[in-house]
């Protein structure tokens, strides 16, 4: 597997592709862990996970070294701490409208003397220990502030990227999410504003059609845990119904 974190490259490499965790439990991790997986998205905005359930999603994901980012529900210092205090490898956070607002989480991120995260005896602490990188963090954009005051976010010392919420982006600015130009346009201008600062460029797809129209990325959440539940369940039974027609003949 490529070293972790990721390096922002001109032009990039080929990209991590990560699933985007809702609802799955460590067992659920471990099934998932051995199909060379990049990182794993853990959403606690969305989906039935909680903060609680992060430090087995961890040490599930950690039986074959793959990095765990969250997705914190909000921009409270206090649950990003927790989160990274669990043994996250980094948090994705929503909804970052302006450089004010990604300076605050700069400061919830780093410890002293670049922000104000303090220390503890948690998971983090042994990570440190045994030298793994420090957290990364990755402002999402996916709101038309944020669209308008990208290269503003882009700046701010102490980021590592921007990660594009592409649904909740294009419902901003009134578009469907995958084939308007406007929309393509504007997730170009969200990767551009991250490569004119060396910064890693992140999104979520869901869809593959929606894939498509991105520019080249570092990190790509391909779909949900009940996404990819879903298609795999299709593929299996699309082969099931072939085989009995097939008998049937």
């Amino acid at each position: 597997m490529a070293p972790w974190p990721p390096q922002s490259t001109d032009p990039p490499g080929p990209p991590r592709h990560g699933a985007w965790l809702t609802t799955l439990r460590g067992d659920g991790v471990e099934a998932l862990s051995g199909l060379g997986l990049g990182w794993f998205g853990v959403d606690l905005q969305h989906g039935s996970l909680d903060a609680r359930d992060l430090p087995d999603l961890v040490r599930a994901a950690d039986l074959t070294s793959t990095p765990v980012l969250v997705r914190v529900a909000s921009h409270d210092a206090a649950v990003i701490g927790r989160c990274l205090d669990a043994g996250a490898a980094g948090v994705i956070v929503p909804s970052v409208h302006s450089a004010a607002e990604a300076t605050a989480l700069v400061g919830a991120v780093r410890m002293p003397p670049v922000g104000q995260r303090s220390s503890g005896t948690a998971r983090t602490a042994h990570a440190s220990a045994a030298g793994r990188p420090a957290a990364i963090l990755l402002p999402m954009i996916e709101s038309a502030e944020g669209l308008a005051a990208v290269h503003d976010i882009a700046a701010v010392p102490g980021i590592d990227g921007l990660f594009i919420g592409p649904y909740d982006l294009t419902l901003a600015m009134g578009l469907p999410p995958t084939t308007d130009p406007a929309g393509i346009a504007a997730r170009a201008t969200v990767v551009a504003a991250a490569r004119s600062r060396g910064l890693l460029a992140g999104a979520f797809a869901g869809d593959p059609a929606l894939l498509e129209t991105f520019p080249p990325l570092d990190l790509v959440a391909v779909d949900t845990d009940l996404g990819m539940l879903r298609q795999g369940a299709q593929v299996r039974l699309d082969h099931a119904r072939r085989s009995a027609a097939a008998v049937r003949e």
